[in-house]
This record gives C-alpha cells, sequence and structure tokens, in this order.
C-alpha cells in the first residue's frame, strides 16, 4: 500500500511481529549504504512507497520484545508549507484530533494508548487521507492509536521507534531511501547508529523529517551549538561537499566529486575554526545560496569563532610543501590563475560575520580577487597572518602597498609569485611584521627611487627562488635582528653594485643557502665568521664554494643542524663533517657518491648526535659500522637505500639496538631474519617498514610472532597487507597511531580481529592506499569506536 503522506510512529512498544520481521530483514540490510552524508536533493524523483523503521537503542537488546504491544503513530502533511518553529511546545488540540508533538514527548505505556477517536485507524489505514482538514501552524501532527493494543506488555527493553512512510510528496529526497525502495524493498529496519555517527535521538530525527517534509524554510533555530553539528550531519541538501579536518581545524567547503564528504567529526562548539574552500564551491554557493539555505549555512559557520580563511583554485596550498624547492616546482607547474570569480562575501558577508571580526589568518592562492578584491581592504583589524600565492585582483600594486593600512597588527607577509615594485618596499617600515617572505617574487622598479627601510621587529626572511634587488639584501643582511635568512636558488651572479658588508649580520638561527651561485663578494662573506645554529648547504653546483663554507671554526662551535645533499658530494665531505663539535642531526641524503668501501670516520660530535638521515644513498651493510660510534643516536633513517638484506643484524648487535626509538627502514627489501631482527630493537617507539607479504609470512612460520611491545606509531609503506600483517599489528599492546602509505590492503584485513584492537589505538590514516569497497563501510565502524579515520 502506497500513501502520498509519510507517517511518524514514536513509541517504547512494539508487537512481536515487528521485532520478528526486524531480524529477518535486517540480515539483508546492505551495510555498504551506511553513509555519514546522508540526504541529497534531488528534484522530479518518481518512486513508490516505502515504510522505514528506526530503532534508537541497540538493536541486539530488541530479541527480547514482548508479544501484542502497543503502537502510537503521528502524521504529518507534506502539503503543508507553513513553518513552524523549533522546540515550541504544542498542545492537544482536541476539536480536530490534530495534536502538535510535544518536543519532550513521553513514551506512551498501556494505559493510555488508546485513541480518543474509534475512527483514527481508518485515517491511518484508508484512502480518504487527502481529504482531511489543512491543518495549521499548531496542528500538523495527528496521533493513532491501536484501539486492539489495549492489554498490550511493556518492553522488556524500553526502545524508542521512528516509524515513517517515505513517498515521492517529500520536498527534499534522500538518496539512502531511493536505492532502498530501487530494491523492491517495501520495508527495512534501520539503527540510527547505521544512519549517523553524531548523536542522534528521536527528537532531533523529527527535526529532520520536518525539514525532509517542508523544506529548508522550515529552519533550525531551536538548535544550540552543541547538537546542530550532529544535526547537520543528517541533512546534506548542497551543492558543495563539506567536512572538518580535526587535525588543522579547518571547515572545509569544496565542490563535490565522486566520493561524497560530510565528516564533521571531532568538531564541537568550541572550535576555533578555518574556513577552507575553492572558488568553485563559493560559485556553487552562490548560486545555491537561497534564502531557506542560508539559515542552516550561516548557523553550520558562526556558530563558531573563525580564525582565518584559506581559499586555493584547486584545494592544494604552495605552504603546504615544507621543501621550498618542490614548492617552487609546484607553482611552476600549476602556474594558471582560476578563472572562476571569488564570491567570498557575497556567500559569507552577513551580520554574523561582522560579529566575527578576529580572524587572525588570510591565505589566497591562484584565484581571481577581481570580483570580490574588498576583502583586502575589509579592515580585519586583528588579522596577523596573510599569505598571498599568485593571484589576481585591481590594482594589487597599490594593493600590496597599503597592507600596513588595511591590516596594523600583521606579523606575517608572504607575498608569493607577485611584480613587487618600490613602493611595496618603501612602506615595509610601517609594519610590525616578524616574518617577511617574497620567494618566487621579482623586483620591477628604478633602483634611483628605491629606499628601504626594513621593520626593525624583522626576524625571518625569505627570498627563495625570486630576483631581488641588491639594495634589498644590504638592508636585509645589515638587520641586527635578523635570526632566519633564507636565500634558496637565488643566482647573485646576476646582481650588480652588490658590495661585502663591514657590519654585515653574521649570527643566525638558520642559514639556508641551498642551490646558490654565488659570486664572489657574497662568498667571502659567507665564509668568514659566520655562526648559524642550523646550516642548510643542499645542491650546490660548485664543490669548491661549499667547501669554503664548511672549512669554518666558527661553524665547528655553533652548528646543531646540518643538511647536505648534493649530486657531486665526494668522500672529501667527511673530512668537515668530522669536525664539528656539537652536532645533534646529521641529514646527507641522495649522494651520487658509492659508500660501499670500509669507511669509519672517527667524528667528534659522537656524543652530541641523535639523529642522523642517510636516505636515498648507495650504502653498503658495512657502512653501517660507522653509526655504531653514536650512543646517542635515537632517530635513524635509512629509508630507499640499497643495502643488502642482513642489515638488522647488524644494527642490532650494536648499541643501537637500545637507543634507538625511531627507526625508518622504508622501501628496503628484508629478509625473514631482518624482519624477526625488529624485536630486538627494545625501545622502538616509532616504525616506518616496508614488509613484503610473502616474506613476512615467512618469517612467522620460521620464527613465530613479531613483537614490539613499545611500538607506538606504524607506518607501513609500499605493502601488500595481507592478514598475517593484520594480525602483527592488531597484537601491538601500545600502538596509538597506524599508517598505510601506498599500500593495498587485502580482502577482509581490517575487519579481521576487530574486537582484538589495540585499545590504546587513537587514529588510522590512509594515504594513497588501496581499500577494497566491500571494506570501506568498517571505516565509519571504526569511527564509532572512537578511533579518528584520514583518507588522503
Amino acid at each position: 500500500m502506497h500513501f502520498k503522506n509519510f507517517t511518524v510512529l514514536f513509541s517504547g512498544f512494539l508487537n512481536k511481529k515487528i521485532g520478528e520481521r526486524y531480524t529477518n530483514v535486517s540480515t539483508i540490510i546492505n551495510v555498504k549504504m551506511i553513509f555519514s552524508s546522508f540526504f541529497l536533493l534531488i528534484f522530479c524523483v518518481k518512486i513508490d512507497c516505502i515504510r522505514i523503521i528506526i530503532f534508537f537503542t541497540d538493536i541486539n537488546q530488541n530479541q527480547n520484545l514482548t508479544a501484542n504491544q502497543a503502537e502510537s503513530c503521528f502524521t504529518l502533511d507534506a502539503n503543508n508549507r507553513k513553518r513552524h518553529r523549533c522546540n515550541e511546545i504544542l498542545y492537544n488540540n482536541i476539536s480536530n484530533k490534530i495534536p502538535r508533538l510535544d518536543s519532550n514527548v513521553k513514551r506512551l505505556d498501556s494505559t493510555n494508548n488508546t485513541s480518543e477517536n474509534g475512527d483514527s485507524n481508518m485515517i491511518y489505514y484508508g484512502d480518504n487521507i487527502q481529504n482531511l482538514e489543512e491543518p495549521d501552524v499548531d496542528a500538523s501532527f495527528e496521533i493513532l492509536a491501536d484501539s486492539e493494543n489495549e492489554n498490550s506488555l511493556l518492553f522488556q527493553i524500553p526502545v524508542d521507534i521512528l516509524i515513517f512512510e517515505y513517498s515521492n510528496s517529500y520536498v527534499i529526497r534522500s538518496m539512502y531511501f531511493d536505492n532502498s525502495n530501487s530494491s523492491e524493498i517495501n520495508e527495512i529496519y534501520l539503527n540510527i547508529k547505521d544512519i549517523t555517527k553524531g548523536n542522534i535521538d528521536i527528537h532531533m530525527f523529527k527535526e529532520c523529517l520536518n525539514i525532509l517534509c517542508y523544506g529548508w524554510n522550515y529552519g533550525v533555530s531551536g538548535l544550540n551549538n552543541e547538537n546542530f553539528l550532529d544535526f547537520i550531519q543528517l541533512l546534506s541538501d548542497l551543492s558543495f561537499d563539506i567536512f572538518f579536518t580535526s587535525n588543522t581545524k579547518e571547515l572545509v567547503f569544496i565542490e563535490k566529486n565522486e566520493i561524497r564528504k560530510l565528516y564533521l567529526d571531532g568538531m564541537n562548539s568550541s572550535e576555533k575554526i578555518i574556513i577552507r574552500t575553492t572558488p568553485i564551491a563559493l560559485k556553487f554557493m552562490y548560486k545555491d545560496y537561497s534564502k531557506d539555505k542560508k539559515i542552516i549555512l550561516s548557523k553550520l559557520v558562526f556558530s563558531y569563532e573563525i580564525l582565518g580563511i584559506r581559499i586555493s583554485s584547486d584545494d592544494r596550498y604552495y605552504t603546504a610543501y615544507k621543501n621550498s624547492d618542490i614548492a617552487d616546482l609546484f607553482l611552476k607547474r600549476n602556474a594558471g590563475i582560476c578563472d572562476v570569480k571569488t564570491f567570498f562575501f557575497s556567500v559569507f558577508y552577513t551580520h554574523d560575520f561582522k560579529k566575527n571580526e578576529r580572524i587572525k589568518y588570510i591565505e589566497f592562492e591562484r584565484i581571481d580577487l577581481t570580483y570580490d578584491s574588498r576583502i583586502l581592504g575589509f579592515g580585519f583589524y586583528y588579522l596577523e597572518t596573510l599569505i598571498l600565492v599568485k593571484c589576481k585582483f585591481n590594482k594589487y600594486p597599490k594593493v600590496l602597498s597599503n597592507v600596513s593600512f588595511y591590516f596594523p597588527n600583521l606579523k606575517i607577509l608572504r607575498i608569493i609569485g607577485f611584480r613587487l615594485t618600490n613602493r611595496f618596499f618603501n612602506n615595509l617600515n610601517y609594519l610590525k611584521i616578524e616574518t617577511l617572505d617574497i620567494s618566487g617574487s621579482n623586483y620591477v622598479g628604478s633602483n634611483l627611487k628605491f629606499c628601504i627601510n626594513l621593520p626593525k621587529l624583522l626576524k625571518e626572511f625569505r627570498m627563495d627562488h625570486s630576483y631581488p634587488n641588491y639594495n634589498i639584501l644590504n638592508s636585509m643582511i645589515l638587520n641586527d635582528n635578523l635570526a632566519v635568512l633564507s636565500m634558496r636558488g637565488v643566482d647573485f651572479t646576476c646582481l650588480k653594485n652588490f658590495t661585502s658588508f663591514r657590519n654585515g649580520q653574521k649570527y643566525f638561527h638558520c642559514l639556508d643557502l641551498s642551490g646558490c651561485i654565488l659570486d664572489d663578494s657574497m662568498l667571502n662573506f659567507f665564509s668568514i665568521n659566520i655562526k648559524s645554529k642550523i646550516l642548510i648547504l643542499e645542491g650546490f653546483a660548485n664543490m669548491n664554494h661549499l667547501q669554503k663554507i664548511l672549512n669554518q671554526e666558527s661553524l665547528y662551535a655553533s652548528v646543531k643542524c646540518l643538511i647536505l645533499s648534493n649530486d657531486s658530494l665526494t668522500l672529501s665531505i667527511f673530512d668537515f663533517l668530522c669536525k664539528f663539535k656539537i652536532l645533534e642531526y646529521l641529514k646527507i641524503s641522495n649522494l651520487s657518491i658509492n659508500l660501499l668501501a670500509p669507511f669509519v670516520p672517527d667524528c667528534r660530535c659522537k656524543g652530541y648526535i641523535s639523529e642522523i638521515d642517510l636516505s636515498e644513498n648507495k650504502l653498503s651493510n658495512f657502512f653501517l659500522y660507522f653509526l655504531c660510534q653514536f650512543h646517542q643516536l635515537k632517530r635513524l633513517s635509512l629509508s630507499m637505500c640499497n643495502l643488502e638484506t642482513g642489515f638488522m643484524e647488524i644494527l642490532c648487535s650494536t648499541n643501537l639496538s637500545t637507543s634507538l626509538k625511531n627507526l625508518n627502514i622504508a622501501g628496503k627489501r628484508m629478509s625473514e631474519l631482518d624482519i624477526q631482527q625488529i624485536a630486538l630493537l627494545k625501545n622502538l617507539n616509532i616504525l616506518f617498514v616496508s614488509f613484503d607479504d610473502s616474506v613476512f609470512s615467512g618469517s612467522l612460520r620460521k620464527y613465530g610472532a613479531l613483537k614490539s611491545p613499545n611500538l607506538e606509531f606504524l607506518i607501513l609503506v609500499f605493502t601488500n597487507v595481507n592478514c598475517d600483517i593484520a594480525n602483527f599489528v592488531i597484537m601491538l599492546s601500545s600502538l596509538k597511531s597506524l599508517n598505510f602509505v601506498k599500500c593495498k590492503l587485502n580482502d577482509d584485513v581490517l575487519i579481521i580481529n576487530f574486537n582484538l584492537y589495540p585499545p590504546s589505538l587513537k587514529s588510522i590514516t590512509f594515504t594513497k592506499t588501496f581499500i577494497p569497497e566491500n571494506e570501506r563501510f568498517f571505516l565509519d565502524v571504526l569511527r564509532n569506536f572512537g578511533i579518528q579515520v584520514i583518507i588522503n
């Protein structure tokens, strides 16, 4: 039987037939249909009616239901388009027998479940429902009771239940229910946990049903911030996706893709959030921003304190790359500016936004701000960080030169990929900034009119891969407060009129000259009495220049972190390395030389070094004895090295078996014995590793289970994860974080022995990892158990 209206049943009772039917039907429900993004707007879809029963308690408890239990039904007319106020107390209208549902309706018992009107069942089951009087604002629900159930027994376990008829009369469609109906199931049984991970009770769900029936104009003004997030996860009737990233505290609005997203897990009403979006998503929001949906979106966004705004053309960001060389390459390969105009203010500029002006962070990348350029002149008085990466907007030289006027409290200014004029530099002294980054930018202007007065508080200056003016360098190096200087990839030979400085800054916290082409003046300046805690000298084309810079006693006594990588490095570089006295971190990676011969240089810093990175090198197993002299070594990276099998036996036979806490051997081919040797690293806390599944299984059969009781962080890389590897993970009693990077998961490895997963496990991350389709539903199960699941 099909019904135009839907009926809602809320009761503490249920008859035996319903309980038995639930038991039978629930077994055929496809659990893969469990999605946190639940409702989707679809117009003009013709479907038949389906009866849906939703339980708001543990479905396993429903087996104890007794026979002949009472029902109470509520019907709602989908043709009623009048707006209702939420959480309003609705009183019974005795004259027309159509009382409104109170938000605190109590469960009916056997003494009051009889309808006042014996003909009410005819209203529910009859065909004359269209002849009912049009309900008014205070009379939208009808209570219907089955008089035959007067003598029914109470539940042994109280249960809240909603039963409604889903048909084509709904204003908002549900793809979830549409799919159920297409499978020719006329009645389905669900638990609320099947539908949403949020803390949705029966009363909140009834509000959701009101919106489904009446449309967005029903409103949710009665919901407070605490339960609104749970509520919004039921409703995603938007032309864009929404999700929350708990690690960066970002609320993301992005255009829809094949995988729908509405993950708001980890977000609560006390969050201070950053809005992240794209021009295309903003365009959809602008076109789809009806008055009704504005209520929902504004409630979602402005219930929380907004700390920042991030807009990128493709949701990828220059600042996401820690390595400046990779970031510069990314920007060159993605140089185009999105031609879709940005509508941020058109969407978000409301009265609530005016009250939320304590925004401290703005980042715009490769977007067209011509239409919405007022966002840069809005007057964010409290703004502390401004990042502009290759954007387009009207009269940008004027806008950039007035940054100090717009943002008087700015501390960090990054202007990436622009053409900078004299006016920009001449006004820098009006800023209170501590960090200035002009990487990838070019100077255009006349040296005769150039007058730069740097901010007195400036501590960090970056000009990576840029073409600066020599006056800029003069001013920077003469700044006594400068602690961080980065000039990666700059060709100084093209600069003229550059002279050495007698009073130039010689003491740095971090000095990065990687990939620089130095002229004589610059080489002389950086080769005499330089001191720095962090020294980065990667990719030097001229080995003579590199050796001249390294040959300084002042560096040997000051450098704690040294980073070198160069295709042209020779073994002579170790003559300089052994002279550093207080070195704590050493990275020598991607060398073209073969460190295969017996080579064990004696280092003066052996009592200080705690971390060594030798990744992507050609090493012999014998070279590992070089590491044995570092008694305090806690972190070691040998990833992507060509070590032969058996290397773990060398590591574990030395003092490293007790000192190592972090080991990266990802991409290394391991033997069965190598795998078993991992257990000998007694204090191992973090492990990056690649397992060959067949070799791992062979090691298990030959040597027994691999145990690492102190391991808290496991990162599996390039691994085909079989059941043996999954069992190894389950047995890690201290495991807190599990990451899969470019892995493939075999069938059933996620759900195998799920009840034995370590209780300490807090998060699982999948990065470019294949997950079988029939196990994707289990990710929601993990979330329900309080495990954070991240998919990159």
